[in-house]
């Protein structure tokens, strides 16, 4: 089943409204109809308005919301250079402020793979 957009659908009314005009002589009980097709078509038009402001809105909401995390997380950070300057990088005192302290000294050097044996030669 082939999906639709509103926007195929509202020309397929607009031309059906458009065609119904001439043959609303002969056929009288189709006005009715075509004037809640009409009437559905608008508020169709309508709710697509409203429906672009609220995706304008949304969109600038979740920029600033972006904006304000990283504004938190920045802020976060400085307390924590803060609170290291004050306590020190190794303070287990760090734990109780949700940071951990640094441990141990230097990482241990990887050491270099071991060199695969010479090929014993052929004989």
């Amino acid at each position: 089943m082939v999906t639709r957009t509103v926007g195929d659908q509202l020309k397929d009314w607009s031309a059906l409204i458009g065609n119904l005009e001439g043959l609303l002589g002969e056929v009288p009980h189709l006005a009715p109809l075509r004037e809640e097709l009409a009437e559905v078509m608008a508020r169709v038009r309508v709710l697509e308005v409203e429906q672009n402001r609220a995706t304008a809105l949304l969109r600038q909401v979740n920029e600033e919301r972006n904006e304000a995390v990283a504004r938190g997380q920045d802020v976060k950070e400085r307390i924590a250079d803060m609170l290291r300057g004050h306590f020190g990088t190794k303070s287990p005192e760090l734990r109780q402020f949700g940071f951990r302290p640094r441990t141990g000294g230097p990482r241990p050097r990887r050491r270099a793979p071991a060199p695969e044996p010479p090929a014993e030669p052929a004989t």
